[in-house]
Order: C-alpha cells, then sequence, then structure tokens
C-alpha cells in the first residue's frame, strides 16, 4: 500500500502483480492472511477485512476502528492484532470479534510480533519500554525492566527457540556516549540486562 491509494497484491515466486485495488484513502497498515487468501487493510476511519479473489479484493467484514497503523495476523492465522495507539486489540479471524485488549505501554506501540505457537506476542513502544504478552488471560507476562526511556523502538522480531527479542530503535537524546538520532539494535534475553549488539549512526 502506498500514498497513491492502491492496495497492490504481488506473487513474489512469478514476481508478478496479480491484483490492484484502488480506495478512496490511503491505507495506513496492512497484513495478509498465512493463506494468502485475506488481507486486513487499516484505513483513517475504520479497518476492513478482505477475501482476496482472482483479478479483485472483496469486502468481507467492516471494524469500527480507527487510525490502525500497524496489524498483524498470528502464526496459524485464526487471530489478527491490531494496534490503536498503545493499545493492542486481538481479533478473531473467523467470526470477527475482539476477543481482547491489551494495555500497559504509555507511549505509541511502533511494531508487535506473534509467537509461533500464537500463545503470546511482543510489543515495542516510542516510550522505550518492549513487552511479552499471553493471549490467554490478556496480561502482560513481563516485569518493567525492558524499558528504555532514551530509546524509541521503531521494530522488533521474537525467535521462539531462545526466547530472544530483538528491538530497534534510535536515541532520542545524547547520552552515554550515544548520540541523539543513533540507531541501535538491542537484544533482550529474559534475566538478562539489556545489550546492544549493533549500534550504528543513521543520516537522513
Amino acid at each position: 500500500a502506498a500514498l497513491d491509494k492502491n492496495v497492490r497484491v504481488w506473487n513474489f515466486l512469478k514476481k508478478q502483480l496479480e491484483v490492484v485495488k484502488c480506495f478512496d484513502e490511503e491505507a495506513l497498515s496492512i497484513a495478509c492472511h498465512p493463506t494468502g487468501l485475506r488481507l486486513v487493510i487499516g484505513f483513517k476511519y475504520r479497518m476492513c477485512m478482505f477475501n482476496l479473489l482472482v483479478n479483485d479484493l472483496h469486502l468481507c467484514s467492516d471494524f469500527p476502528v480507527k487510525n490502525c497503523r500497524e496489524v498483524r495476523f498470528s502464526t496459524g492465522g485464526q487471530y489478527f492484532a491490531a494496534v490503536i495507539v498503545n493499545r493492542i486489540l486481538i481479533f478473531s479471524t473467523y467470526n470477527f470479534d475482539c476477543i481482547g485488549s491489551l494495555q500497559g505501554h504509555s507511549s505509541m506501540v511502533k511494531s508487535i510480533c506473534w509467537t509461533k505457537n500464537d500463545t503470546g506476542l511482543v510489543s515495542a513502544g516510542f516510550e522505550g519500554a518492549v513487552y511479552e504478552w499471553k493471549i490467554d488471560g490478556m496480561k502482560r507476562e513481563d516485569a518493567d525492566d525492558n524499558i528504555m526511556k532514551s530509546t524509541a523502538y521503531s521494530c522488533l522480531c521474537y525467535d521462539d527457540s531462545t526466547g530472544m527479542i530483538a528491538a530497534m530503535g534510535s536515541n532520542k537524546v545524547a547520552e552515554q556516549g550515544a548520540q541523539e538520532g543513533e540507531v541501535s539494535l538491542r537484544q533482550i534475553s529474559k534475566g538478562q540486562e539489556l545489550r546492544c549488539v549493533k549500534p550504528g549512526y543513521f543520516s537522513a
């Protein structure tokens, strides 16, 4: 999706464009179901789920969710998570119900990642917090020691085999030898101190 208000579906194996759909507004976020047969698209005033047809997108559900800028299907595809500022809403893919809300971030959530078994997810926020959540009970399972207020995280990924989280962010202020705007990759492991594994400087 792009500023031209078009959503394009690509076949990366054949390296060709399969479907183009033009909307009346810009898509703020988009996610593809693991089967490749459904899309969830976030717009300014709503969020929609579409069935992917041979040459078109067919609307199958409309959600009253505004300004969703991050959406992710779970690994098995039975859930999807939608970020609304500092909240994460969990939806059922098959009956479209909102089954839970994850709250704890004090600022905008910038990135989310599901675990492979879909029992939980991890999230990173602009306030420098990285949290782990359990879908069963919809609760946060970690302590508050994964917070670096000087870092604005923008993306993260989770390794199920080691339980390690890799989070990328930029420094809001110059401190501890790091310059303002410096980009770093931080390794977060349970019971261990946050470790910077690949510092760098980003220049626009």
